[in-house]
């Protein structure tokens, strides 16, 4: 997404826990103007009985063994998760290269 500086985006979130503050803040730095969309004050409800906290037995690894044979597919649909600046690929080919090693069943 391209920022035209004569034009102001605004973003609406819905949530204001943790996820949503912290996404509002990154926006905000970005340039967009943000709205946060919550029942309660912000951090009152949804993040207020875990402090914040992400669970690791709750969270997937991005670099299992077999997300290799999914990248081709997710950079060619336009709707995927996967979106690259090609121009700034060559740059990124060292954090690849460790991606890629780390991809294992052990790891």
């Amino acid at each position: 997404m391209k920022e035209d500086p004569g034009l102001e985006s605004s973003v609406g979130i819905v949530g204001a826990g943790i996820q949503g503050v912290c996404t509002a803040l990154c926006l905000i730095k970005k340039g967009f103007k943000v709205t946060l969309l919550d029942r309660d004050e912000p951090g009152s409800s949804a993040s207020y009985g875990n402090a914040g906290h992400f669970s690791p037995y709750a969270s997937v690894p991005m670099n299992r063994p077999d997300i290799l044979v999914d990248v081709p597919a997710m950079l060619l649909k336009t709707t995927g998760p996967l979106a690259l600046k090609w121009n700034y690929v060559p740059k990124m080919i060292p954090w690849f290269i460790k991606f890629i090693k780390n991809c294992t069943k052990k790891k």
